[in-house]
């Protein structure tokens, strides 16, 4: 899916209760791990990051997408466009929110892992449980806001979620212009996750945040140091 449509959508995107619910619970493991340097990976718009600045973390963020960054910039962020590959600097933790590690294919997870790893002591991240990806994200909705309105419609076949977006555009005529595209998100399993890892300990929890009864995401901090069983 090409990047700006994304980064176009994902304001309509984010249920606020939800996002709310999940930055309000990074930031908390931040501080409650005392860390002070933080990067921000899949940034987005830039929402975790000012409120990551305002509770007084030191945060830069990367973002594929130069419209997403340039959103960020906006909200006073530090962010820029890039990769992992692109960071310099030592950070004391990496974070990596809402599904940024689900849309990394098997074959790019090793890879992504070791170059997080050279740059952060601690990567704090949360993956779609298969139960969230199959159960919960599966179906279709839709979104309208100025002058937009956005169809996605979502299926889970063969450990893939495959979305379809529709984003519909008022024009000057009165009359919608109409772009499709399609993203794909791969289902992890957090064995498999940890087992790619260098990172030596890996603590887990589940995340409910739709109130299904049963975690739709899993929570996972890596660290540097002895390792250990998982949480």
């Amino acid at each position: 899916m090409g990047l700006e449509l994304y980064g176009e959508i994902e304001e309509l995107l984010i249920e606020e209760s939800e996002g709310v619910r999940l930055w309000d619970l990074y930031l908390h493991k931040l501080q409650e791990l005392g860390v002070k340097k933080v990067l921000d990976i899949g940034c987005g718009g830039g929402h975790f990051c000012q409120l990551a600045q305002r509770a007084g973390f030191e945060i830069t963020g990367i973002d594929l997408s130069k419209t997403q960054v340039e959103r960020a910039l906006k909200r006073g962020c530090d962010c820029r466009v890039g990769g992992i590959e692109s960071v310099e600097g030592q950070f004391d933790i990496a974070v990596a929110i809402f599904d940024v590690v689900n849309y990394l294919p098997p074959s790019q997870i090793p890879h992504f892992f070791r170059e997080v790893h050279r740059k952060a002591d601690r990567f704090l991240f949360d993956i779609n449980s298969r139960f969230g990806m199959e159960e919960v994200a599966v179906g279709a909705l839709k979104r309208e806001r100025e002058g937009h309105y956005l169809c996605v419609e979502s299926r889970f076949e063969e450990g893939k979620l495959i979305t379809r977006f529709d984003l519909f555009t008022l024009r000057s005529d009165g009359l919608y212009s109409r772009r499709s595209d399609e993203v794909v998100q791969y289902y992890h399993p957090v064995d498999w996750i940890i087992a790619n890892s260098p990172y030596d300990r890996a603590v887990v929890e589940g995340i409910e945040l739709y109130g299904s009864g049963e975690p739709e995401k899993w929570l996972i901090l890596m660290e540097k140091g002895e390792k250990g069983g998982n949480g």
